[in-house]
Protein backbone atom coordinates (compact mmCIF):
# COMPACT_ATOMS: atom_id res chain seq x y z
CA UNK A 1 0.00 0.00 0.00
CA UNK A 2 2.81 2.40 0.83
CA UNK A 3 4.42 2.29 -2.44
CA UNK A 4 1.02 3.85 -3.90
CA UNK A 5 1.51 6.98 -2.17
CA UNK A 6 4.20 8.31 -4.01
CA UNK A 7 1.91 7.51 -6.95
CA UNK A 8 -1.36 9.48 -5.49
CA UNK A 9 0.72 12.15 -4.53
CA UNK A 10 2.28 12.73 -7.75
CA UNK A 11 -1.13 12.67 -9.51
CA UNK A 12 -2.88 15.01 -6.75
CA UNK A 13 0.20 17.72 -7.68
CA UNK A 14 -0.06 17.34 -11.47
CA UNK A 15 -3.98 18.08 -11.12
CA UNK A 16 -3.21 20.82 -8.99
CA UNK A 17 -0.75 22.26 -11.22
CA UNK A 18 -3.25 21.74 -14.19
CA UNK A 19 -6.00 23.70 -12.40
CA UNK A 20 -3.38 26.35 -11.70
CA UNK A 21 -2.89 26.75 -15.15
CA UNK A 22 -6.87 27.33 -15.99
CA UNK A 23 -7.51 31.21 -17.16
CA UNK A 24 -8.74 33.03 -14.16
CA UNK A 25 -12.12 34.35 -16.54
CA UNK A 26 -14.27 32.69 -18.65
CA UNK A 27 -16.65 32.62 -20.92
CA UNK A 28 -19.59 30.70 -22.50
CA UNK A 29 -19.68 31.57 -26.21
CA UNK A 30 -21.92 30.20 -28.99
CA UNK A 31 -21.72 31.23 -32.72
CA UNK A 32 -25.45 30.53 -33.34
CA UNK A 33 -28.05 33.35 -32.76
CA UNK A 34 -31.02 30.67 -31.45
CA UNK A 35 -28.58 29.12 -28.60
CA UNK A 36 -27.41 32.57 -27.91
CA UNK A 37 -30.98 33.88 -27.89
CA UNK A 38 -32.39 31.16 -25.59
CA UNK A 39 -30.39 32.51 -22.28
CA UNK A 40 -28.96 35.78 -23.57
CA UNK A 41 -27.59 36.93 -20.23
CA UNK A 42 -25.23 33.80 -20.90
CA UNK A 43 -24.29 33.39 -24.39
CA UNK A 44 -21.12 36.08 -25.57
CA UNK A 45 -21.95 37.82 -22.31
CA UNK A 46 -21.35 36.70 -18.84
CA UNK A 47 -17.77 36.93 -17.18
CA UNK A 48 -17.25 34.00 -14.83
CA UNK A 49 -14.23 34.75 -12.66
CA UNK A 50 -12.48 32.42 -10.40
CA UNK A 51 -13.93 32.53 -7.15
CA UNK A 52 -11.79 29.46 -5.41
CA UNK A 53 -10.74 26.08 -5.41
CA UNK A 54 -12.93 22.98 -4.37
CA UNK A 55 -11.97 19.79 -2.47
CA UNK A 56 -10.94 18.24 -5.70
CA UNK A 57 -8.73 20.95 -6.61
CA UNK A 58 -11.23 22.38 -9.35
CA UNK A 59 -11.38 25.84 -9.98
CA UNK A 60 -14.61 27.39 -9.13
CA UNK A 61 -15.95 30.30 -11.16
CA UNK A 62 -18.40 32.75 -10.48
CA UNK A 63 -20.71 35.55 -12.09
CA UNK A 64 -22.91 38.36 -11.04
CA UNK A 65 -25.46 38.55 -13.53
CA UNK A 66 -26.90 41.55 -11.45
CA UNK A 67 -27.16 42.39 -7.65
CA UNK A 68 -30.21 39.53 -7.10
CA UNK A 69 -28.29 37.08 -9.23
CA UNK A 70 -25.06 34.98 -9.11
CA UNK A 71 -24.59 31.36 -11.25
CA UNK A 72 -20.96 29.25 -11.18
CA UNK A 73 -19.13 27.42 -13.50
CA UNK A 74 -17.93 24.32 -11.79
CA UNK A 75 -17.22 20.95 -12.51
CA UNK A 76 -19.43 18.32 -10.50
CA UNK A 77 -18.16 14.87 -9.55
CA UNK A 78 -21.15 12.05 -10.06
CA UNK A 79 -19.14 9.85 -7.94
CA UNK A 80 -17.10 6.97 -8.70
CA UNK A 81 -18.72 5.83 -11.60
CA UNK A 82 -18.34 8.72 -13.09
CA UNK A 83 -15.87 11.27 -14.40
CA UNK A 84 -17.76 14.07 -13.69
CA UNK A 85 -18.57 17.57 -15.97
CA UNK A 86 -18.14 21.33 -16.12
CA UNK A 87 -21.44 22.97 -15.45
CA UNK A 88 -23.33 26.42 -14.86
CA UNK A 89 -26.15 27.04 -12.31
CA UNK A 90 -27.31 28.45 -9.26
CA UNK A 91 -25.00 26.13 -6.69
CA UNK A 92 -21.47 26.57 -6.25
CA UNK A 93 -21.26 22.41 -5.39
CA UNK A 94 -24.58 21.17 -6.46
CA UNK A 95 -26.14 20.02 -9.52
CA UNK A 96 -30.17 20.31 -9.75
CA UNK A 97 -31.89 20.20 -13.56
CA UNK A 98 -34.08 22.34 -12.84
CA UNK A 99 -35.33 25.35 -15.58
CA UNK A 100 -34.01 28.30 -14.12
CA UNK A 101 -31.31 26.69 -12.15
CA UNK A 102 -29.21 24.80 -14.49
CA UNK A 103 -27.84 26.01 -17.98
CA UNK A 104 -25.13 24.07 -19.42
CA UNK A 105 -22.86 21.44 -19.23
CA UNK A 106 -20.24 19.46 -20.94
CA UNK A 107 -19.91 15.88 -21.80
CA UNK A 108 -15.89 15.59 -21.19
CA UNK A 109 -13.79 15.31 -18.28
CA UNK A 110 -11.27 17.68 -18.65
CA UNK A 111 -8.94 19.88 -15.84
CA UNK A 112 -9.58 23.17 -17.51
CA UNK A 113 -13.18 24.39 -18.80
CA UNK A 114 -11.79 26.13 -21.95
CA UNK A 115 -9.78 22.10 -22.75
CA UNK A 116 -13.77 21.03 -23.23
CA UNK A 117 -14.38 20.63 -26.80
CA UNK A 118 -17.51 21.19 -28.71
CA UNK A 119 -19.56 19.00 -26.45
CA UNK A 120 -21.64 21.47 -24.46
CA UNK A 121 -25.60 20.76 -24.36
CA UNK A 122 -27.69 24.04 -22.73
CA UNK A 123 -30.98 23.61 -21.12
CA UNK A 124 -33.98 24.69 -22.59
CA UNK A 125 -38.22 23.75 -22.67
CA UNK A 126 -37.40 21.68 -19.56
CA UNK A 127 -34.50 19.45 -21.75
CA UNK A 128 -30.86 19.11 -22.64
CA UNK A 129 -29.90 20.39 -26.18
CA UNK A 130 -26.71 19.80 -28.11
CA UNK A 131 -24.88 22.32 -29.95
CA UNK A 132 -21.69 22.30 -31.62
CA UNK A 133 -21.85 26.28 -31.48
CA UNK A 134 -20.74 26.27 -27.90
CA UNK A 135 -17.61 26.93 -26.25
CA UNK A 136 -15.54 27.97 -23.07
CA UNK A 137 -13.09 31.25 -24.04
CA UNK A 138 -10.81 32.86 -21.68
CA UNK A 139 -11.98 36.83 -21.08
Amino acid sequence: MKENLPNLFKQNKEKDSAAAACSSCLMVTSSSNSVSQSIPWLFNSARFVFSHTDSEGYKVYQANVNPSYVYYLHFYDEGAFYDGFWVVNDREGEYHEDEGRVFVYNSDYDECPTDTRDNWYYFVDDDWVYSDSISMQAC
